[in-house]
């Protein structure tokens, strides 16, 4: 992986990027093809919550990292068949309920 040829936003960022990293050998075989990119100047990628029933209605966020792939086990047709959202983040922003990112690990 090339995670030196960003800029670094956390701490919490490096221990993920050196986490996918340490797991390249598993990740590889599940997917014959992947790739995670960092979420860093696509302005326009947001996910927004859309249940209407919580006080998060509407938020939305840009996640940190996004992770695109093709299953070893379906078709290839060439097309993207997996898409993973990661936003990692410490105990205090999330973790309990308490924190206030907590909405975006419930809604993903």
């Amino acid at each position: 992986m090339y995670y030196d040829k960003y800029s670094h936003d956390s701490n919490l960022e490096i221990e993920f990027v050196e986490f996918i990293e340490s797991r390249k050998m598993q990740i590889d075989a599940i997917f014959k093809e992947w790739i995670i990119f960092k979420n860093d100047g696509f302005r326009g990628f947001k996910i927004f919550d859309n249940r209407k029933d919580g006080d998060t209605y509407g938020l939305g966020f840009k996640p940190d990292f996004i992770f695109f792939g093709i299953k070893k086990d379906e078709a290839d047709n060439g097309d993207l068949t997996a898409e993973y959202i990661f936003e990692p983040k410490g105990g205090h922003l999330s973790g309990d309920s308490k924190g206030i990112d907590s909405w975006k690990e419930k809604l993903l």
